[in-house]
C-alpha cells in the first residue's frame, strides 16, 4: 500500500511542478486524499504496537523469567514470515 501511494504521490508531485491552474488544485487534492489512508494505517499499527507492548509488560510484571523470555520468539517469527532462513 505504501509503495503504491509513494508511486502515485511522485506522479502527482510531477503534475504539480509541471502544470498550473486547475490541474495543480486537482493534484493537490488527490495528494491529500492519498496521504490520509497511509497516515491512518501507520497510526493503527502504532496503536496496536502500544497495546501489545502494554499487554506484554502486564503479563511479565513480577517475573524476570517471563520478562527475559518474552522477546525470544520474535526472531523466529520474523524468519517464518520471510520463508525461513536460506541456505547456500
Amino acid at each position: 500500500m505504501v509503495a503504491t501511494a509513494w508511486d502515485s504521490g511522485a506522479r502527482l508531485v510531477g503534475v504539480i511542478t509541471t502544470t498550473s491552474g486547475l490541474s495543480v488544485a486537482a493534484a493537490v487534492l488527490q495528494l491529500i486524499f492519498l496521504i490520509i489512508p497511509v497516515v491512518g494505517f501507520g497510526l493503527t499499527f502504532l496503536r496496536l504496537g502500544r497495546f501489545l507492548v502494554g499487554k506484554a509488560r502486564e503479563f511479565a510484571s513480577g517475573s524476570t523469567v517471563k520478562a527475559v523470555g518474552m522477546p525470544l520468539p520474535l526472531p523466529s517469527a520474523s524468519l517464518l514470515s520471510r520463508g525461513g532462513p536460506t541456505s547456500g
